[in-house]
């Protein structure tokens, strides 16, 4: 079986893998994804050049963004719902993989919100199970930046028009571990999210807005290249940013019953 011809659709999850060798490579589809790892590699060198032999040593390397939070995640806010008397938070609830709109906080701690709360820290024994997010890893071209009002911005990089791509896992519960995930990496409008085991593929890299080809405080994922040119040849038109809504909204939608149902048909098949 022929590997995959690397282009740079591939380059994030080739940044990110911690491999050391990569194949195939074919000038003819795609020659500016070695272009992009020469630049990188030029990049990395130049960077150990400007540090002494001591810094090498002490020396360990920092991303562009803190992406830990100091170890406690984020909580992704729906932000009409921040001055609600229970703001929503993007999370699974306590059973099932599909992502939704549920309560943030235990039912004491909404009382006990300052002004300006989303701005601070998550604290966990406030939050419910399934909440807690854990942003990256994060590719490099590009940077991200946490507002004032907690809204992250992303400036685009050299050779990526979206900035950094990440990763958000899963940080509680038997789901710890898994990737928000676009379901079947779908591109219809109003397809599935759901946290999957991470395979590093694109419909788990999200990118965030800033206001030009997302907006902002958006979450978005970006369709490759090739899938564009396939679904063009369908003569469907799609745009190649794909902005994250769920479906269901904390108590005014009956998911549950209806992933109920689902789950009913599928083991009927």
């Amino acid at each position: 079986r022929s590997p995959t011809t690397m282009t740079m659709d591939y380059m994030d999850i080739l940044e990110l893998s911690d491999d050391l060798f990569a194949r195939k490579f074919t000038d003819s589809i795609d020659a500016t994804i070695k272009d992009v790892i020469d630049f990188r590699r030029k990049k990395e060198e130049d960077n150990l050049k400007q540090l002494n032999e001591s810094d090498i040593l002490d020396h360990e390397e920092m991303p562009s963004f803190d992406h830990s939070f100091d170890g406690h995640g984020i909580l992704i806010v729906a932000k009409e719902t921040i001055g609600d008397p229970m703001p929503l938070c993007i999370g699974l609830g306590e059973t099932k993989n599909q992502i939704k709109l549920v309560p943030c906080f235990h039912d004491w701690v909404p009382p006990t919100l300052a002004p300006g709360w989303e701005t601070g820290a998550v604290i966990e024994e406030e939050t419910l199970l399934h909440n807690r997010w854990e942003l990256g890893p994060c590719s490099s071209d590009g940077s991200i930046e946490k507002l004032d009002s907690n809204i992250m911005n992303m400036t685009p990089g050299v050779y990526s028009p979206v900035g950094p791509r990440c990763m958000l896992k899963q940080m509680d519960g038997i789901r710890h571990g898994r990737c928000m995930d676009g379901e079947s990496e779908s591109t219809d409008h109003g397809g599935n999210i759901q946290v999957f085991p991470c395979v590093r593929n694109w419909n788990q890299f999200v990118s965030f807005g800033n206001g030009t080809l997302a907006p902002l405080g958006s979450i978005h994922l970006t369709i490759p290249t090739y899938m564009m040119k396939m679904l063009e040849l369908k003569g469907k038109k799609q745009e190649a940013t794909q902005c994250l809504g769920v479906k269901c909204r904390g108590i005014y939608d009956n998911c549950d019953e209806k992933e109920e149902k689902e789950s009913a048909n599928n083991d009927d098949d």
